[in-house]
């Protein structure tokens, strides 16, 4: 190949590697992006409901819980500040899990999901630079958490990191991308996690981790060491403090145009002969020094998951026992004649005689040990060693390992447990083993959930709940207390509260509301797994009022209610009841129940004043709305006048008097009487009106029979009174006599 062209090759790599991501290239976040914010907290969890499921190592899941501590997490939160090596229950992805801390303004944590185009855009732009052969990408939901100039604890501000993790899916195939702001990451340890300044103590672990029976993992390299502090320079895409991932499989993949890195050698002896690339498909070559022989695969391959294939070889020591054997020169009289030839006899094999000595060990974590131990002396190896047995005992358990080497990792282990290990040989037969060491392994944060969780008693707005602590085998040290997360599934606002018993009372919940609880136990090294959440409903109690109450005359006699339900139902609202008072009396006279917000309330007096209130009920009654008043509206009277009396003036005119009508039969405003005069002789009638209770009526017939009758006029004539005869006095006749005549009967008639 041109040696230029390496030399191109070689510095546009360095190049890359050099380009740290700047804030530019950053999902957007704050501002007026509509995201949601942490501030000023420590050890806080919140959950987002997606729009899209997101599928994580085969599995859909609907909420995503977004930690404080540099931590995603589904089936519950997971607020544990200190970073604990994988395999774990939970089930997580960690862009930089360490003890964050933004009190004292030390930093903000942003998220939001979103299916802006221009996002999209840029998701299928950053997977199609990580994995250029797959198809191309349009996601129908991206999740963006963006931790910004965030301090570490406690309250320590002096440094800060920026990072963000960017979740996209198109509910097929699903991807997680890593941004480490170019010199954003300053510090990888709070003071609570061994740490001093932010560095040392239990470091930031980077990587994905699926609980469960069957946990499995991804870290990314350098994780939970010193060197973390160095991954906004590294990257699986070939641009420093950029890292893309594809997650829906049951294995994470990792870009295609990614690194393996340097191919691991983790024997002494071995040394990698050759490799090309640390590129996907690329292979290493290992061999051993003189006197070793190779045990193993001699040839490794980059995998596209970002791990070399298969596990490093070692070299074995070429150890066998030869005795050399010389016969002695034949001798006579004459002196002693030459030797004969010089052979080897190599005896047969036997077990070692001794155990190895100088048995060393080192704890890796609280489930980890990793144990080394020296040569048998040369006599008493007895042949070739072709591998060593440990032997780790407890007081119920015994477990036996093999190994090559002259060291060994064991996990799996239980905290807080005492082991005793004994190493022995192995040739053409097992020597014996050396004399046991006890070891007691760390403590460790709980690795089982608390038992029997259950809720024994619920009221409207409390609930008390119990359990049992872990298993004795997963308690890793004494429990020292518990954490208790309640979640409100309406509102997904996730409510954390602590204890040192097995029992807690939560109160000031919501009424006729459910909610999620779960349980985790703690110990002096942190908290363990939380209990799969158990959901459980307030009973309901009694609402609050009715709103916005009104009422709508429809008739004169009845009127249209109507409401909005209380804002806080509290429960099923089984009936509204209604209750209308007579405003001048005081009296309740009527009292109704509806199953809907609306009313029609008949036999109402027509222009009255009446106020009302409506109450809802659930299991209980609530408080009464708000009174509202209203009048119905005016009708014709439904009486007529009484005591109708008559008075003859003279015999052209009389006087009609009555008495107004009782105001239960006014039905509204009189505007005036109505008076009907029938001369009973001719029977014309004649309507006279007055606003008074009399009338005088003139220029009547004289000596003449009337009948009378009244009636009452509001927005109609009411009913006419019964008719009162009335004659008018007599009067000298108004005309004289007609056809007057004369006949002389005599002299003197």
């Amino acid at each position: 190949m041109n040696l230029g062209y390496l030399l191109m090759l070689f510095l546009l790599l360095l190049f890359q590697s050099c380009l740290s991501v700047p804030i530019s290239r950053f999902y957007d976040f704050a501002g007026s992006t509509g995201d949601q914010t942490f501030t000023n907290v420590d050890d806080q969890s919140t959950s987002l409901n997606l729009q899209s499921n997101f599928v994580f190592y085969g599995t859909n899941f609907s909420t995503v819980f977004i930690n404080n501590n540099g931590l995603l997490s589904f089936y519950a939160a997971h607020n544990e500040y200190t970073s604990a090596p994988f395999p774990l229950p939970q089930t997580l992805i960690a862009p930089f899990w360490a003890d964050v801390d933004t009190r004292n303004g030390a930093g903000t944590v942003y998220y939001r999901e979103t299916t802006a185009s221009a996002i999209v855009s840029k998701v299928a732009q950053d997977i199609a630079l990580a994995f250029p052969n797959q198809p191309p990408f349009t996601a129908k939901s991206v999740v963006i958490v963006t931790w910004s100039e965030v301090g570490y604890y406690e309250e320590n501000d002096d440094k800060h990191n920026t990072f963000q993790c960017v979740l996209a899916t198109d509910g097929g195939r699903s991807y997680v991308i890593f941004l480490y702001l170019d010199d954003g990451i300053n510090w990888v340890t709070g003071d609570a996690s061994g740490g001093l300044n932010g560095l040392g103590g239990t470091e930031a672990y980077v990587g994905f981790n699926f609980g469960g029976q069957n946990a499995t993992y991804f870290a990314v390299q350098g994780s939970r060491t010193p060197a973390v502090i160095d991954i906004e320079t590294t990257s699986n895409v070939e641009v420093a403090g950029l890292w893309i991932f594809q997650v829906n499989e049951a294995e994470i993949i990792t870009s295609t145009i990614g690194s393996c890195g340097t191919p691991d050698q983790l024997y002494a002896n071995a040394t990698i002969l050759s490799y090309n690339t640390t590129t996907v498909n690329s292979t290493a070559t290992y061999s051993c020094e003189n006197g070793y022989n190779l045990v193993g695969v001699s040839v490794r391959t980059c995998q596209s998951s970002g791990n070399w294939s298969g596990s490093p070889p070692y070299c074995q020591i070429v150890n066998c026992t030869e005795l050399m054997v010389e016969s002695s020169e034949g001798l006579n009289n004459a002196g002693m004649g030459p030797y004969s030839i010089t052979i080897k006899i190599t005896t047969p094999e036997d077990a070692p005689s001794s155990a190895p000595v100088d048995i060393k060990f080192i704890f890796i974590n609280s489930r980890t040990l990793f144990i080394q131990w020296g040569l048998i002396p040369l006599s008493d190896r007895n042949g070739i060693i072709i591998y060593y047995e440990v032997l780790v005992t407890t007081k119920e358990e015994t477990y036996t390992y093999k190994t090559c080497d002259r060291n060994i990792t064991i996990d799996s282990l239980q905290p807080s447990t005492t082991y005793n290990v004994s190493v022995a040989a192995f040739t053409n037969g097992r020597g014996p083993f050396s004399e046991p060491i006890s070891i007691t392994m760390p403590d460790d944060v709980p690795s089982g959930i608390p038992q029997s969780l259950s809720i024994t008693s619920a009221t409207a707005t409390g609930l008390n709940i119990s359990w049992n602590p872990p298993s004795e085998e997963d308690r890793n040290g004494d429990i020292n207390g518990y954490i208790i997360n309640v979640t409100n599934t309406d509102t997904l606002i996730t409510t954390q509260f602590t204890t040192g018993n097995n029992d807690f009372s939560v109160n000031d919940l919501e009424p006729d509301t459910t909610y999620s609880l779960s349980v985790a136990a703690r110990n002096a090294n942190g908290t363990g797994p939380f209990t799969l959440p158990i959901l459980i409903k307030t009973n309901q109690s009694a609402p609050s009022r009715p709103r916005r109450l009104r009422a709508t005359a429809i008739s004169p006699s009845s009127i249209l209610l109507g409401w909005e339900p209380p804002a806080n139902p509290n429960g099923e609202i089984t009936a509204y009841h209604i209750s209308i008072t007579d405003e001048e009396t005081g009296n309740v006279v009527i009292q109704e129940t509806s199953n809907l917000t609306y009313v029609i309330i008949t036999d109402l007096t027509p222009n009255n004043t009446y106020r009302c209130h409506v109450a809802a009920a659930t299991t209980s009654m609530g408080p009464d709305s708000e009174y509202v008043f209203f009048n119905t509206e005016e009708d014709i009277p439904s009486a007529s006048p009484s005591s109708v009396m008559s008075t003859v003036i003279n015999s052209t005119a009389i006087t009609v008097s009555w008495s107004p009508l009782n105001q239960s039969t006014t039905n509204g405003v009189i505007r005036h009487y109505k008076v009907s005069i029938t001369n009973a002789v001719t029977g014309s009638e004649e309507i006279l009106t007055t606003t008074n209770p009399n009338l005088t009526i003139a220029m009547l017939t004289p000596f003449t029979q009337y009948r009378v009758r009244v009636a009452a006029f509001t927005i109609g004539n009411g009913p006419y009174s019964n008719p009162i005869t009335v004659v008018t006095a007599e009067d000298v006749p108004s005309d004289a006599p007609e056809n007057f005549d004369v006949t002389n009967n005599g002299p003197t008639s």
